[in-house]
């Protein structure tokens, strides 16, 4: 299933832009979104809590830094529905579109 990386500002109209495209051409599975942005991230909530239904992944700190091992490196902070969202076929069962 192809995934798609938006914004959080603009992910409900490129969901439903997608989702027609999937159903036109005949497709029953739904499509991956990996959502960045948005208020009220925690490394322990799923990608849904954005307040989006259709989150399988959510970037929800960018370009901040944390020291590992004694160095200082610049991460992303994401969460996801699936232990490897990009493996083709996950979908996790409490994402209902």
């Amino acid at each position: 299933t192809p995934g798609y990386y938006v914004h959080k500002s603009n992910a409900t109209l490129i969901h439903e832009d997608v989702s027609a495209a999937f159903r036109e051409a005949g497709r029953t599975d739904a499509p991956n979104f990996w959502i960045a942005g948005g208020r009220d991230f925690h490394h322990e909530r799923r990608p849904h809590e954005i307040g989006l239904h259709f989150a399988t992944a959510w970037q929800g700190k960018l370009d901040i830094e944390e020291w590992w091992s004694g160095y200082k490196l610049p991460i992303d902070v994401n969460v996801a529905a699936t232990p490897s969202p990009s493996t083709i076929g996950t979908r996790p069962s409490f994402v209902a579109d």
